[in-house]
């Protein structure tokens, strides 16, 4: 692209106040506007590109507000099935970005002086940790150290998927690991709540406290003999969704989070265990301007 996007931004910024302040540009606004898009456009392929080539598809949306965003779309063979794989193709359209508009200027002067006086926004922080493989049959004692710093460590989320094919996997599905028993540590001192671990029959319990909802077609047995299990280990004081900064502070500490988690071995073949941590969050504005982002 011959500008960066940042510099693309600003011009399209700078325009558009223009165009706000004086009407009688909106016409040369939109040309400049289209303009713009075209050269924020990644650079079109020749078709005789190659395979290799097409699988990192990108494009680039910007909006009549400025905003602008970068995607990058899974290749066509992981998204349609054709006799040719080098004629595959898809298209994405009407996509749209919802917000919201003040129209009031009353009520806009007190958003901004919020803004600039100081405001927060708390939310659930999610990281997707690490993702380990391990043996169906064999490997039936798992242990797993966590001492990432957190203010406020919600839980500790894994989710098991048998080995799948990059772009093929329905990420629904979810396998179970025939876990008998999980024993929790925090920094050396075994959990409270399931001081003897947590068996089999808690983990539907653990889970449906977290993220179950009422008149939910979830059930235990979808849970424990379907394909949608999950272990959930909560390490809030308090177990109230709506609650924040109850969960663990995890700070400083030497050994902190251990696992220790037995299972059935059974089969062949490996499956990939995903580590989440879940941790309440807290992003500052401060002079309108981001501040900080805390977790």
């Amino acid at each position: 692209m011959a500008r960066n996007l940042q510099e693309l931004a600003q011009i399209y910024e700078e325009l558009n106040a223009i165009s706000t302040a004086h009407p009688r540009f909106s016409q040369h606004f939109e040309r400049c506007y289209e303009a713009i898009k075209r050269e924020m456009q990644p650079e079109t392929e020749n078709e005789d590109t190659n395979t290799e080539k097409k699988e990192k598809i990108k494009d680039i949306i910007l909006t009549r507000n400025g905003t602008w965003m970068s995607q990058t779309l899974a290749p066509a063979g992981s998204v349609v099935k054709g006799s040719d794989p080098t004629k595959l193709y898809y298209k994405l359209t009407d996509i749209q970005l919802e917000y919201e508009v003040i129209h009031s200027q009353k009520l806009a002067d007190e958003a901004l002086s919020n803004y600039k006086n100081g405001k927060r926004f708390m939310y659930e922080h999610i990281t997707h940790l690490k993702t380990i493989s391990i043996d169906k049959g064999s490997d039936t004692i798992i242990n797993e150290s966590i001492n990432v710093p957190r203010r406020s460590m919600k839980g500790l989320l894994l989710l098991f998927y048998e080995t799948y094919t990059a772009g093929t996997r329905n990420s629904e599905k979810t396998f179970n690991p025939n876990i008998t028993d999980v024993k929790l540590t925090v920094d050396g001192i075994p959990n409270k709540i399931y001081s003897q671990g947590m068996q089999a029959r808690d983990m539907w319990e653990e889970v449906f406290r977290r993220f179950g909802k009422e008149n939910s077609a979830m059930n235990a047995t979808d849970f424990y003999a379907g394909d949608r299990f999950g272990l959930f280990i909560d390490l809030r004081s308090m177990r109230d969704n709506d609650l924040h900064g109850s969960g663990l502070r995890l700070v400083n500490t030497k050994d902190g989070v251990h696992l220790a988690i037995n299972r059935k071995g059974s089969g062949s073949g490996n499956i990939k265990r995903h580590i989440f941590i879940l941790s309440d969050a807290q992003l500052n504005i401060v002079n309108r301007e981001l501040e900080s982002v805390t977790y």
